[in-house]
């Protein structure tokens, strides 16, 4: 599954129609390609009740697996202010059933291209 046929919100600029996915649609895809990625890893998306002490909280994507520290992504469609300051806010949460807190966390942004941001705890 590619993410290259998720279209941008800036789409509507360039062909005059509107975007027809949304970030929850997009994050999905991501949940998807990364589950063909890392086959032994659980990976979910736009879930709640995942974080201890937080029920309401809902990582774009928790990538967990034995034995390893929690990882988070959090992606944007347009502004990555939100993405950045949510995946920095995740290090160091425990995660439901996971031995480890999330030692590692991704802000994305999906725009006319991706980027990305890896945050680690200091």
């Amino acid at each position: 599954m590619k993410l290259e046929h998720l279209r941008h919100p800036l789409d509507e600029r360039r062909t005059g129609t509107m975007p027809k996915h949304t970030e929850p649609q997009a994050n999905g895809e991501l949940r998807r390609l990364l589950d063909r990625m890392l086959p032994a890893y659980k990976i979910t998306a736009e879930n709640t009740q995942q974080i201890v002490g937080n029920p309401g909280l809902q990582p774009d994507i928790l990538i967990t697996a034995p034995g390893r520290a929690p990882v988070v992504i959090e992606a944007e469609f347009m502004q990555a202010y939100s993405a950045e300051h949510e995946a920095k806010d995740r290090l160091g949460l425990e995660v439901v059933g996971a031995a480890r807190h999330i030692d590692a966390a991704i802000a994305g942004w999906m725009g006319l291209g991706w980027w990305c941001r890896w945050y680690v705890p200091m």
